[in-house]
Order: C-alpha cells, then structure tokens, then sequence
C-alpha cells in the first residue's frame, strides 16, 4: 500500500517539476512577441515566487486541517488552471494573473510531499523524489523547443504542458482512497505536529542557516532554468529552440544527480551527498568561464551544473525530520521551503538585471560566487548541527 502511495506522490512530483522550466526557456519568445524589456520576465516570476513563499509558510496549518491528501489534489488543480491561464494569455498582464494559482499549488505541493516523504519514506526515497521532479523539469525545455521550432509558437507548449498537468490531476483524485487506506491505517498520523511561529523560527540560528543553504541552492538552480537561456541566446548567438534544447540538458543533468544521489544513499551520509553536488558545482561554474564555445562545450557545462544541484535539494530535505524532530518538520520545512522561493525574487531577477544593464557574458561568474557562498553555508550548518540543542 505504502509503496503504490509512493508512486503516485513519485507522479505529483513530475507535476510540480514541470511548469518550472517552462518559462525560462519560452521567455525569450515570449518578451519579443510581447514587446517588451528582457528583464520583466522579473515581475512574472516575482508573482510565482510570492504566491509560493506564502503558500509555504502557511503550509504547516492548512495541512494540519485539511490532510495532505486534500491539499496536494487541489494544490495540483490550482496550477492546472494556472498552465491555461498561460496558454489563453494574449497580453503581459494575463501572465501575471496566470502566475498566482501557479504559485500557490506550487509551494503547498513542495512542502507537503517533502515533509511526508522526509518522515515515511527512506532516505533513497528521497532523492528518487526530487529526481521525479527533474523528469518534468526536463520534459519542458524540450515541449518547448519542440513548440518552437515548428511555428515559433510558446504558446502551444503551454497546451500540451496543460494536458500533462491535467492527467497527472486526474491521477491523484483517483487516488483519493488509496489515502484514506493508508490514513486508516494510522501511517499518515502517527505523531503530532506542532506549529512553531514563524518569527520564533527566523530567530533561530540553525534553522536560518538551514534555510539560507536553500536560498542560496535555489539561486543556482532558479538562476540557471531561468537565464540560461537567455545567455546562449544574447552572449552566444544561439537560436532559442536551440537554446530551449540545451537548457534541457541542465534539467537532465539535475535527474540524473537526484537518480545516481539515490543510489548510493545507502553508503554515503546526506552530508557528503551534498558537499560532493557542491564540489560538482564549482567544477562546472570553472568551466563556464574557461574561454570555449560551442553547443557540445556549453551542453556539457549545463550538463554538470544540473548534475552538481542534484543531490543537494533531497538531502537537505530529508534531514530535516531527523535533526529538527517530526513534530517540528512540517513548520520548519515550511519555513525551508519559502526561503527557498525567496530565491526567486531576489538572485535570480538580480541577474536579469545584471544581464540587461551590464552583460549576459557575467552568467557563470554569477554561479560561481553562490556556489562559494552555499559551500561556506553547508560548513557552517555542519558545525551547528553537531554542536545543536533542544530547539524550542
């Protein structure tokens, strides 16, 4: 029973992946039918990012009421008609609109579907999650590339990546008493959760710096999905479903780290996972910079920046029971969660205009210096974690 559950979370996981990816590799057909400046992809994704940092806060209470089941089937609803929203768009502003249910299904699903499997599931389950959403965080790139290629139209990507959604929507309300089964058999419940106020937790050093390292993690990875393809398209001169193919080999790269990071699991501490991602990410940032062109040259180097991210996201995760306590989880992964998000609306809009105003030649620099910082931070919670007390 606890497995058959586990495929379908494994299927909402493909659901939450996959509209994230789609905007950043439409976006540079996207502004130019518009009209309008490269860096309002900003206001887009600021909208996404609110909506979803405010999701996650207030994930641990709506949870707490409604079950996870409730909330995952509507959460995933909400960015089904988020998805149509955005393929019936005909103008800048419809985007934004179309941006909010996006936003809020997406950080409900995330912290929900990270907390239950955290505490029920094994660590290997994990990381085979996360790699779950790499699988529709790949799936998008090359819908969209696909879409483009054919009639240089985004919006047909979005149709499809609708249908997709719906389907997966559908799974999940046939699997409403399959949840209950599993309810029943007190799997789901058996520990009592507390809500921790959000200003007692930014006050407490080690959950701040859990969240930073997600922060900062977001900020590679939000930061590469995003303007990765606008940098091969204004600093390299590559075409944009060309481009849009190669983001994809950067979403490939992150399911493969999340695939490989579950395997070896068993042998390897959730530490050491993410120091090893970390290690890979400052090898690919160096790569980057090194004075090479070309598809191959720039496909690899996206290749093992998603494959660096892999492990780091699940890992971080999956601790999060372990060294908090499960009745604390659910608001501290909340908490996780959103600063996460937060990402979003500050490092990776940051770039954008960087890139507009200076150059989108400074891309891997960019990476480079939040890969040494999220180094620096994983350190740092190293020392906190073995050093910790009672939290509250």
């Amino acid at each position: 029973m606890m497995i058959l559950l586990l495929i379908v979370i494994y299927v909402a996981f493909i659901g939450l992946g996959l509209p994230d990816s789609l905007f950043g590799p439409a976006w540079p057909a996207i502004y130019q039918q518009f009209n309008i400046p490269v860096s309002f992809q900003a206001f887009v994704t600021m909208t996404t990012t609110i909506c979803t940092i405010l999701s996650s806060i207030f994930s641990s209470r709506v949870i707490n009421k409604f079950g996870t089941r409730n909330v995952v089937v509507l959460s995933t609803l909400l960015t089904v008609l988020g998805l149509l929203g955005y393929y019936l768009s005909n103008s800048f502003w419809l985007l934004i609109i179309s941006a909010i249910p996006l936003g809020i299904g997406a950080g409900a699903i995330d912290s929900a579907l990270n907390n239950y499997v955290a505490i029920h599931y094994k660590r290997v389950h994990m990381n085979f999650l996360h790699c779950f959403y790499g699988i529709g965080v790949t799936l998008s790139p090359y819908i969209i590339s696909m879409a483009l290629s054919e009639d240089n139209n985004w919006k047909k990507g979005y149709l499809i990546a609708f249908f997709i959604q719906l389907g997966i929507c559908l799974i999940l309300v046939l699997s409403m008493p399959l949840w209950n089964k599993v309810e029943n058999k007190n799997i789901s419940s058996s520990f009592n959760t507390v809500s921790i106020p959000f200003f007692k937790m930014i006050r407490t050093p080690i959950i701040v710096t859990a969240g930073l390292i997600f922060f900062f993690y977001c900020g590679v990875e939000l930061t590469t999905g995003h303007w990765s393809a606008s940098f091969l398209v204004n600093a390299k001169n590559i075409n944009p479903d060309q481009a849009a193919a190669l983001v994809g080999l950067f979403y490939g790269g992150l399911a493969l780290g999340r695939f490989v990071s579950g395997l070896v699991s068993s042998k390897l501490s959730s530490f050491k996972l993410v120091f090893t991602g970390e290690l890979i990410l400052l090898i690919a940032s160096i790569l980057f910079i090194l004075p090479f062109s070309g598809y191959i040259y720039v496909g690899v180097a996206l290749f093992l920046v998603g494959f660096g991210c892999g492990p780091i996201f699940p890992n971080m995760a999956a601790i999060t029971p372990t060294y908090y306590g499960e009745k604390y989880s659910q608001s501290i992964m909340g908490i996780q969660m959103s600063l996460a998000y937060t990402s979003a609306i500050t490092i990776s809009p940051l770039f954008g205009i960087i890139g507009e105003k200076i150059s989108f030649n400074i891309f891997p620099y960019y990476l480079l210096v939040l890969t040494i910082i999220l180094v620096s931070l994983t350190f740092t919670i190293r020392i906190l974690y073995k050093n910790r007390k009672e939290l509250f």
